[in-house]
């Protein structure tokens, strides 16, 4: 059951829309939306002429159009005006969905506003079309291969007078990694490799599907006049139409999309487990590996 809906507009104002009582401090009550479950997908076939059936060449999720209906509220030409400028014609809109077990947001744009202004009880109807058709979580998702694991608790007790006995953390580092992905459609992330010392010849490998990411690290320093050193981040982005490798230097951010090999892939986040390694010519212990995600959803 969808809790409220929350729309933030190209200004960065945001609005909570509920969908049923209390109605107080709302300005219009949404009665029905759709374009918000899974819907269509594209299926491009090839026709055969000399056999039955037909040749599946490819399929895609088409762009996405939700329509929201909304009852408006007395005073009604004040909370006209209010709805006009959370959906301006054209702009940009992002849709917050509230579920009991989702919290997720898609981003669209605003097509039409149509609204009875002469009847009794004035209903609006909002049509937003959404490029990409996925809804991404609200929360960042993350998983380290490395990290300082917390070991100090309360109450506590260092049970001898002359030994130190209480570990405060301790540095967990590990070459391979299991990231267990729970969404509905696979998913570009974000990596990040950050240095605690020199480094040279990273590879990243996907186990499962064999795919791989090699940074020359040679290259890595034509292009930044300096090897990798303490304090540099690699961020790579597998996002599909955000992909991208950075170094990241005091600072300065810097494209070494050069650096990687002709044939490195762009791998995705699948359902299920998702088996990654990362290896190292040398220094292999002074990074430390990290992904993040957002989950996407077919539907709300």
């Amino acid at each position: 059951m969808i809790e409220y809906v929350e729309i933030t507009n190209y200004l960065d104002e945001t609005i909570k829309c509920v969908l049923g009582p209390p109605y107080s401090d709302a300005n219009w009550v949404i009665s029905s939306l759709t374009g918000i479950d899974p819907g269509q997908a594209q299926i491009n076939m090839t026709e055969l002429s000399t056999n039955d059936g037909s040749l599946f060449n490819s399929a895609r999720l088409v762009s996405r159009e939700i329509v929201i209906t909304a009852h408006l509220l007395p005073n009604l030409e004040i909370n006209r005006h209010v709805l006009y400028s959370y959906f301006p014609l054209k702009s940009k809109v992002n849709l917050r969905f509230k579920t009991d077990t989702r919290n997720c947001s898609i981003d669209g744009y605003v097509k039409g506003v149509e609204i009875g202004i002469n009847d009794k009880h004035e209903i609006a109807q909002i049509t937003v079309d959404c490029p990409d058709p996925l809804f991404y979580d609200i929360a960042m998702s993350s998983a380290a291969f490395s990290g300082i694991i917390g070991k100090f608790t309360f109450p506590f007790c260092n049970n001898s007078l002359t030994e130190k006995l209480i570990e405060f953390s301790t540095i967990e580092s590990t070459t391979e990694n299991v990231v267990f992905y729970e969404g509905d459609a696979e998913v570009g992330f974000t990596i990040l490799l950050s240095f605690f010392g020199s480094c040279t010849g990273i590879g990243i490998y996907n186990t499962g599907t064999h795919e791989k990411i090699e940074i020359d690290t040679d290259i890595v320093e034509e292009l930044t006049g300096e090897a990798i050193q303490t304090g540099d981040v690699i961020e790579i982005s597998t996002v599909k139409g955000q992909k991208y490798i950075h170094l990241i230097r005091g600072g300065v951010t810097y494209n070494i999309l050069n650096s990687i090999s002709d044939d490195s892939d762009w791998f995705q986040l699948v359902r299920g487990n998702n088996i990654f390694a990362y290896t190292c010519d040398s220094g292999e212990l002074n990074v430390r590996f990290q992904v993040e995600y957002r989950t996407a959803y077919v539907g709300v």
